[in-house]
């Protein structure tokens, strides 16, 4: 087994929480309390929180552990094993000092071209994913692989150009992981081929971007998060100046401020109004994140009653490039 330094643990854990939505530039060890914090973008107190503990292992090398919470309560965790701090002092303190973790957002200098287009090229064209079977989508255009995480989707990232940039992964346990060090604004993956002049569906998820071309054959892509949809749009709208945008929405109404239709309406003034908006109603339903988006109401009420949600929203526009998909 390959021990890692017990700064590269640290990097490895401010990644985690970056990813899982906490802005964090330091990590904070051993507080007995868990660490108040903001998810990106947020002003204010923050409700999101943390708690990074470490132990001693019998071989001498440590380990590390971080529980991240999130708005509504969910819990994650994380834990790498490696050499211990340098120096004879085994007390833990913030290690603000120590180079912020690159979020999937940020311009990474040490991103490897050819060992990401080397991973995919590994990866399988044929296979199943266990996430994936278990939010009942269909594979189009993607790869899979098998390991420690079990059966995981490896989902493309494209430019604008269709030039490979990086990819997500799609683990078994509902994590998401990024190629290390990708640059993810205005990185897409489109699940069919995209045409001048006809509609373009574009949503937050793989899973979400799969449900909704099945449930309407509009060619769609995937933006990956809610930040980057206006830019996915942006250059959608440049490169394919006249397709109308279709924005499916994540409707986050149990959140304090509605993330889906904020970056939604960002990425439809991107579209400069060429589109509309679409998102999932969960009529009579507790608010949580388990009801947000388009999947989530597809497994509430069934694909009949989500393509008839659509189909009501679809009829408020007069745009026939929209409207032919339910003709």
């Amino acid at each position: 087994m390959v021990f890692i330094s017990f700064e590269q643990q640290i990097a490895l854990h401010l990644q985690f929480l970056q990813l899982a939505g906490h802005d964090v530039g330091s990590l904070i060890i051993d507080s007995p309390e868990f660490i108040r914090c903001r998810t990106n973008g947020e002003v204010g107190r923050g409700e999101y929180a943390y708690k990074t503990v470490s132990r001693k292992l019998n071989n001498g090398m440590t380990g590390l552990m971080t529980w991240c919470r999130s708005e509504n309560g969910q819990i994650q965790t994380y834990k790498t094993y490696g050499h211990p701090p340098r120096g004879n002092s085994q007390k833990t303190v913030s290690c603000g000092a120590l180079p912020r973790a690159t979020s999937p957002t940020e311009k990474h200098t040490e991103i490897n071209m050819t060992k990401i287009q080397r991973f995919w090229d590994l990866s399988s064209p044929q296979g199943e994913s266990d996430y994936l079977m278990r939010k009942g989508v269909k594979a189009y255009r993607i790869r899979f692989r098998e390991n420690q995480y079990g059966r995981v989707a490896v989902i493309p990232m494209t430019d604008i150009q269709g030039h490979l940039k990086g990819y997500q992964i799609l683990n078994a346990d509902s994590s998401k992981v990024f190629a290390k060090g990708i640059r993810l604004t205005g990185l897409f993956h489109q699940l069919i081929d995209l045409v001048d002049n006809v509609a373009i569906g574009i949503a937050e998820s793989y899973v979400t971007a799969a449900t909704c071309y099945e449930l309407l054959p509009m060619p769609m892509v995937t933006a990956f998060t809610g930040d980057n949809m206006q830019y996915v749009a942006a250059a959608l709208r440049e490169r394919y100046p006249n397709s109308p945008l279709v924005i499916f929405a994540d409707n986050d109404s149990h959140l304090s401020e509605n993330k889906g239709m904020i970056n939604a309406a960002k990425a439809l003034e991107k579209a400069m109004g060429n589109g509309i908006i679409m998102s999932p109603r969960f009529t009579n339903i507790p608010k949580g994140r388990a009801y947000s988006d388009w999947n989530d109401l597809v497994r509430e009420i069934g694909p009949v009653g989500a393509s008839q949600q659509m189909w009501e929203e679809m009829k408020q526009t007069q745009d026939d490039r929209i409207r032919t998909f339910y003709f």
